[in-house]
């Protein structure tokens, strides 16, 4: 009977220098060869759900999991606060790109090469909103206009949501 609570006390030793082994692969897996962080199998996250609100999802191996990682639409736990910004920040994009097609249809807010292209931006010190111009250089993150006026009357129509976070008053 000792014999077999000896095998059995060092196949539990065993288990557990192969669980704590298990763990260490798992934490490097976890991080880009850059360093940046993936969730691990098992771990809570956040991200920002198709109508733009903070979700918590444990990942798991389902395919959406490899998609959401991919893209990028993840964040710790600890992290809510910058989801919450980013998902701001898409809630404003869309809704500049909607007034873009409303306002300035030929453009739709896209980038032309070899014309004005006017898009706003925020002085961050002072708060001012300007429309600067570009010609050669798409930005993908921008919205842009034929005339510096569109991009005016864009952000006065802005719900004040997106105006605040515009300014950036959310941070």
């Amino acid at each position: 009977m000792s014999n077999l609570r000896e095998e059995i006390e060092q196949q539990r030793k065993i288990l557990e220098q192969a669980t704590a082994k298990i763990k260490e692969i798992e934490s490097r897996i976890s991080h880009d060869s850059d360093g940046v962080w993936k969730p691990a199998n098992g771990e809570e996250i956040r991200f920002v759900t198709s109508w733009g609100e903070i979700d918590k999802y444990v990942i798991s191996a389902h395919p959406a999991d490899f998609e959401r990682i991919g893209f990028g639409n993840y964040f710790k736990k600890a992290e809510q606060n910058i989801a919450e910004t980013h998902a701001k920040q898409i809630r404003l994009f869309n809704q500049l790109k909607r007034i873009a097609l409303t306002i300035d249809p030929e453009k739709g807010g896209r980038f032309l090469c070899d014309v004005p292209n006017y898009y706003l931006y925020c002085d961050t010190p002072c708060h001012k909103v300007n429309a600067g111009v570009v010609y050669h250089s798409d930005m993908p993150h921008l919205v842009y206009f034929s005339t510096q006026e569109l991009a005016v009357k864009a952000y006065d129509m802005l719900d004040e949501q997106n105006k605040k976070t515009f300014r950036g008053d959310f941070i």
